[in-house]
């Protein structure tokens, strides 16, 4: 029973994006407190999820492709596919969620003021919304042709 499950692609999908989200997490935190990233008039909160994103999506596509669909189509054949799904998600979805959802959370009386509470709220419902859409988009663009 726990080798089935251990090889279900939500679990495999869970464990790939739960290393990876860490690494981001431990990226992120890292430019949110120490540097303090800012550019195109975004705070830093923005720009830092910015800029991680890059290297974690191609570390994400190669995870992904893999171990967690295990697909056989080639690279080239869904690398775009990713790419837009992930651009969708961490450059569009998730900086927004991040910047809306901090301030609405800044706004709820016992965390007002609290900036790292409302800052990681606001990542950590970024990064669910993300990880949804990312796995339904994998799981249609990395699907067997003739199979399930």
């Amino acid at each position: 029973m726990i080798h089935k499950l251990i090889n279900r692609p939500e679990f495999k999908f869970l464990l790939v994006g739960g290393s990876v989200t860490g690494l981001n997490f431990i990226l992120y935190s890292g430019l949110v407190e120490f540097i303090r990233p800012t550019f195109w008039g975004m705070e830093s909160r923005t720009s830092s999820q910015i800029i991680c994103w890059p290297a974690l999506v191609m570390l994400s596509f190669l995870l992904n492709k893999s171990f967690v669909w295990q697909s056989t189509k080639r690279k080239r054949d869904t690398i775009v596919q990713f790419f837009v799904l992930y651009v969708i998600t961490g450059l569009v979805i998730q900086p927004w969620v991040i910047h809306y959802s901090f301030f609405a959370f800044d706004a709820v009386p016992v965390l007002k003021g609290h900036l790292y509470t409302c800052n990681l709220l606001a990542w950590c419902l970024s990064v669910g919304i993300g990880m949804i859409a990312n796995f339904l988009g994998g799981r249609y663009m990395f699907k067997k042709t003739g199979g399930k």
